[in-house]
């Protein structure tokens, strides 16, 4: 693992904390802390929580990237990657649009009723073909198992990046 150019804000923490919890993985915290978590992010937002989910997720990803610890590959593996935590967090905050506190509860139980492990999808990293960085013709990446249905607009899966 190489040395990160930078470390983490405490903000960059908090949200890295809520994509762990968001994939399933809030070890030491118990489920019901997890969830208490995720409630009083939502109810210290001032705008939109389904906005501020997308653009936490895009920012962290970002960030991640920035601080170089590791391959575009390996980096791509931690939870402010994972498309199952990002659906899950959106889901919550939509519920807590609706009606708050009694719809995530719902939400949450959906999300990780029993068995959602075995459920939960594979994710592979996005992998770069092409050559030299300063090649002009464009490099095509994708997941490890070719969905060649690049959009562009998946946060951090298929994308068409030119170089």
């Amino acid at each position: 693992m190489l040395a990160p150019r930078f470390a983490l804000t405490k903000s960059d923490l908090v949200i890295l904390s809520l994509a762990y919890i968001a994939d399933g993985d809030w070890q030491p915290l118990t489920e019901d802390v997890a969830l208490k978590t995720i409630l009083r992010f939502f109810a210290l937002c001032r705008s939109e929580p389904e906005q501020i989910v997308f653009d936490m997720y895009r920012e962290m990803q970002n960030r991640l990237m920035a601080r170089r610890q590791g391959t575009f590959e390996e980096i791509q593996l931690a939870e402010p990657f994972s498309e199952f935590g990002q659906r899950n967090l959106q889901a919550l905050a939509v519920a807590y649009a609706e009606s708050a506190e009694e719809r995530v509860k719902k939400q949450w139980d959906a999300i990780f009723s029993a068995g959602w492990k075995e459920k939960k999808p594979l994710e592979l990293p996005v992998v770069c073909l092409g050559g030299a960085v300063l090649r002009k013709k464009p490099r095509l990446c994708w997941p490890r198992q070719i969905d060649t249905s690049c959009s562009g607009q998946n946060i951090g899966t298929n994308t068409i990046v030119s170089a």
